[in-house]
């Protein structure tokens, strides 16, 4: 008799223009397409949605073959991370498995408290929203029956809190819609958020005035984004937002190389425990076969297992080095575009990700 797995992924937010859009929502739409890809490699039957906060009134739609269900906050002025849905254990009573996405913030202590009371199987994952003090210092982690860390330097944030082992499970990007194209183009790409931690202004600082930079993401920061057209005067440099997901990938087709520069001390001087606890863009450049150039913040550095994909910087005498080098065609990783896709695919495609989560659940169930 095949397996049947139910599956209810519970995130704050979800991808869409109402959201701070980032890596941790888009997560969630790649995990459940790999889950239903790495389905039918394991014979098991599943069935998955997505709850998430809305506002109003609980509505149910799909989009892009996901369900969802938004539920309305008790109270419509607490931010998602915070925010208490109501109507939840109605919804939760018809699931197997409980994924709680954003899993150390205030809003998954609610849900983690409610789907452990109707004895569910709960794994939880953190994108780097929150900390809630109950969740930590409080054990209430220990009340997760599994946790997937996206990178291992975020197990080593988690891990010291929670008693059993954490799993780290890098990925999803989808190869076939992240794919290799011919023709490169003689820019360099970033895409990000425009948030301070993001680093873009490391790399807008060093970068040649003969070198053109492209960078895409919405401004989340106005006073940020303004020091960063400042700092360009005189560069070529562009800005783009709301650019749709085919123009997005057209641009990381074609791009020659991309920066991922967070950091964990932004240009204000403020600190930054997680700026980047996985890096799904710079997977996503790899996907479409254009190296990376990455600082060392966060998981950044575990992405570059084969230096034939890209380099690690440390600080702006080596990324200006890395500058040079790609001026003068003596870049390596330039020469690898297909091997970058192929070592993305093969580490953080849907079906060894999907594979690799499913097994989880099952083990879980038995």
């Amino acid at each position: 008799m095949r397996q049947e797995i139910k599956i209810l992924h519970i995130t704050p937010t979800i991808f869409s223009n109402d959201n701070v859009i980032g890596g941790g929502e888009r997560y969630v739409e790649n995990l459940i397409a790999s889950i239903k890809q790495a389905s039918k490699t394991l014979d098991v039957d599943i069935k998955q949605k997505i709850l998430a906060m809305g506002k109003g009134k609980s509505e149910s739609f799909i989009v892009n073959d996901s369900s969802y269900v938004l539920l309305p906050p008790t109270d419509e002025k607490t931010s998602a991370f915070d925010a208490i849905p109501q109507g939840l254990p109605e919804i939760i009573k018809d699931f197997d498995i409980i994924h709680i996405h954003q899993c150390l913030t205030r809003f998954a202590a609610f849900c983690l408290s409610v789907a452990k009371s109707c004895r569910k199987i709960i794994i939880g994952t953190d994108h780097g929203g929150g900390d809630d003090p109950l969740l930590l210092s409080g054990k209430g982690i220990e009340l997760y029956d599994h946790i997937i860390a996206v990178s291992k330097y975020s197990k080593s944030l988690i891990q010291p809190y929670y008693s059993k082992d954490v799993s780290v499970i890098q990925g999803p990007v989808d190869s076939k819609k992240f794919s290799l194209s011919e023709g490169k183009e003689n820019y360099g790409l970033c895409v990000s958020r425009i948030l301070p931690h993001k680093g873009i202004d490391r790399i807008v600082k060093v970068l040649p005035k003969d070198m053109k930079l492209v960078v895409v993401g919405e401004v989340y920061d106005k006073i940020y984004f303004h020091r960063l057209q400042e700092m360009a005067l005189g560069k070529k440099i562009v800005f783009y937002s709301d650019v749709e997901d085919k123009r997005l990938i057209e641009i990381y087709q074609k791009a020659k190389f991309f920066f991922q520069g967070s950091t964990h001390c932004d240009i204000f001087g403020k600190r930054h425990l997680k700026p980047e606890l996985m890096g799904l863009a710079a997977i996503e450049a790899l996907m479409c076969g254009t190296p990376i150039i990455v600082s060392d913040a966060g998981a950044l550095p575990e992405l570059i297992k084969d230096d034939r994909v890209g380099n690690v910087f440390h600080n702006e005498d080596e990324l200006m080095e890395i500058l040079k080098e790609i001026n003068l065609g003596r870049w390596m990783p330039l020469r690898y575009s297909k091997l970058c896709h192929e070592y993305a695919d093969k580490n953080y495609g849907l079906l060894n990700t999907g594979i690799a989560v499913l097994n989880i659940y099952r083990e879980l169930m038995r």
